[in-house]
């Protein structure tokens, strides 16, 4: 039918139209920041997160100089008889002596982190040292961490833009919520209770955390190695981060993308060249239904009539229905 030919010349028509103007390299220069307003929000982002480490660090330090983490040192909701700061005075006071720490059940910390923490276990306020450090390099790792997190495509198949926001960060999909930044996930880590608690007291908990979020950050960005030793030393310090090896490998070898499901998106991505065809079937069969709505009611009936309409609207089947 000649009608049916020209509806599909107007469909093939509009979605050439449309595909030219995707191609159109205005859009992409409008969507493009200028180099001073991408510097200055990276300035900016840069000063955010100086200050929630600034922040952190002076609530540790006042803390510990009124004496909170000497009263949390014999807290059973903050440390244990594995990590326990208590532990390590008296792993180091056994060396003092000439005595080996593991001869006895006094000490069970692992040995390469009691030489480690030996130097400030016994000072008054220097003993949170080393936890003030490992804190902040998962911090910056954790930031790392949701950098890359945020840059990939998420399970819609949009893929999320890189470029940096003033309030810290890269720009996060619709799905999240405005304040989710780099910046506020590592305030949400420094700040936490527990967080600072387990850092106060002196407990190998800090260590720890440093290398799991180590072998996290890694795993993120494809580094086998790098996430197998993250894990490895996690495992060491203490037993129980030997669960994550599977997650992290699966991590490390499909990637977060593939986990939420994105993959799937992406093969229907490579497929794009038959959407066209088939978006203009689904449009042809939709206008035609929708023209021919009133009169497929004669399609019940007799004569020269019902049978032209019932093969128009099945597309040339003299036994189509609409």
């Amino acid at each position: 039918s000649k009608i049916h030919e020209l509806i599909i010349c107007v469909i093939q028509s509009s979605h050439a139209a449309d595909l030219r103007r995707e191609d159109e390299p205005g859009e992409l220069i409008d969507s493009v920041e200028p180099p001073q307003a991408s510097l200055s929000m990276k300035d900016g982002t840069l000063i955010q997160a100086l200050r929630v480490l600034a922040a952190a660090l002076a609530l540790r330090v006042a803390l510990v100089v009124i004496g909170v983490g000497q009263y949390l040192v014999y807290r059973v909701e903050t440390s244990t008889p594995a990590n326990s700061l208590l532990t390590i005075r008296e792993g180091v006071a056994l060396l003092g002596l000439g005595i080996a720490p593991y001869s006895g059940s006094a000490c069970h910390v692992p040995p390469l982190l009691l030489w480690l923490l030996a130097p400030t276990a016994l000072h008054t306020y220097l003993y949170t040292l080393p936890n003030i450090v490992c804190d902040v390099m998962g911090a910056l790792m954790l930031r790392q961490t949701a950098q890359q997190l945020m840059r990939r495509p998420h399970a819609g198949g949009q893929q999320r833009s890189s470029s940096t926001r003033p309030d810290g960060g890269a720009e996060a999909s619709s799905s999240s919520p405005a304040w989710l930044t780099p910046n506020a996930v590592m305030a949400l880590y420094l700040l936490n209770p527990f967080t600072v608690a387990s850092c106060i007291c002196g407990s190998t908990s800090p260590v720890e955390n440093l290398a799991v979020l180590a072998s996290l950050w890694r795993a993120t960005a494809g580094d086998a190695p790098g996430a197998a030793f993250g894990v490895a030393l996690a495992t060491y310090l203490g037993l129980h981060p030997i669960i994550l090896l599977v997650p992290i490998a699966l991590l490390t070898a499909q990637g977060p993308e593939d986990c939420t499901g994105t993959g799937q998106q992406q093969q229907q991505q490579q497929e794009k060249p038959l959407a066209g065809h088939s978006k203009g079937v689904k449009v042809e069969e939709a206008g035609t239904r929708t023209e021919h709505s009133v009169p497929t009611s004669g399609c019940r009936g007799r004569g020269i009539q019902a049978v032209w309409v019932r093969r128009f609207c099945s597309g040339g089947d003299p036994g189509g229905h609409a």
